[in-house]
């Protein structure tokens, strides 16, 4: 969304197509989604849902477009849509802080379809942080980290995502040469699962905006404990598979629950339970039949 002429040509070919098709019910995805069912809901008649996959946002990153977006849209939250589908509690829960309808507030969480046990068989431990390139993300702390832990451990570390491969040229020169080659940079990729194979454990320190972090759950859906910051439904996912990073998260308080993570992988009769129990808690609570059943009930009862 470009925000001027050719968006309103889009807008036009939109309704060209909603008339052509006929729809009778439409989900929105995301804030821009949302925002043009304003428009939609002008030109044409059909049932309208809203679909919202973001908690809290910090007014430091996040652009004003965004910021306006998410406000102008809570104005219009009680008689556009249907119901409102948030994938976490958390985002729910903040969204109705913003004045959004808390009537048709709904929570479906994500789904998932592939469940693996790990196996151990690693003489590394590899410790994976999968997300783009953006503040929000945090890459920051984990850099800092690194010049925590010791040198002499089995540690292999994998950086997956849009633009990571730019943090090599950014970070590089600033840690231990020793452990600057035990890191693998990788841009996004489509065949993700052929990592979860190889991971241990996945950390992501986010600061803000995650409302159901896919890559938790997905991860733990192959036996892959975390160490995740205290954000959206971060904490509900994992339970008891692994580590909460306070609000106030400092560098030694991850390098240290790494190192505990290390220990547990030392012993493969309770790391084996533990990927067990993580495989458990996705395919009982967030199994995609549920979520596809969920879903349905929603949108035709």
């Amino acid at each position: 969304m470009e925000y001027d002429l050719s968006s309103f040509v889009k807008f036009l070919k939109i309704i060209k197509i909603l008339k052509k098709e006929k729809p009778d019910k439409i989900m929105a995805w995301m804030y821009h989604s949302i925002f043009l069912t304003f428009f939609i809901k002008i030109f044409y008649s059909c049932e309208i849902f809203w679909n919202i996959r973001h908690s809290n946002f910090n007014l430091k990153f996040t652009k004003i477009k965004t910021i306006f977006l998410i406000f102008f849209s809570s104005l219009f939250s009680h008689f556009i849509p249907k119901k409102i589908v948030y994938n976490s509690l958390s985002s729910k829960k903040i969204h109705s802080r913003y004045f959004y309808s808390k009537k048709k507030g709904r929570v479906i969480h994500n789904g998932y379809k592939k469940f693996s046990n790990k196996k151990n068989n690693n003489k590394n431990f590899v410790i994976s942080f999968i997300g783009r390139n953006n503040p929000q993300k945090n890459h920051q702390i984990f850099f800092e980290t690194l010049n925590l832990l010791p040198l002499n451990l089995n540690l292999k570390f994998l950086l997956i995502g849009k633009d990571i491969p730019e943090l090599k040229i950014k970070y590089n020169n600033k840690i231990n040469k020793k452990i600057a080659s035990k890191i693998s940079y990788f841009d996004e990729r489509k065949d993700i699962f052929k990592f979860y194979k190889k991971i241990d454990l996945n950390i992501l320190p986010s600061i803000y905006g995650e409302s159901f972090p896919n890559v938790v759950a997905e991860s733990m859906s192959y036996g892959i404990p975390n160490i995740v910051s205290n954000i959206g439904d971060s904490k509900i996912i994992i339970k008891n598979t692994g580590f909460l990073l306070k609000d106030n998260m400092s560098a030694k308080e991850l390098s240290i629950k790494i190192l505990k993570m290390y220990a547990l992988w030392k012993n493969k009769k309770k790391w084996k339970t533990l990927n067990k129990r993580c495989v458990k808690i996705i395919y009982k609570k967030y199994n995609l039949k549920n979520t596809i059943d969920e879903y349905c009930k929603l949108i035709y009862n």
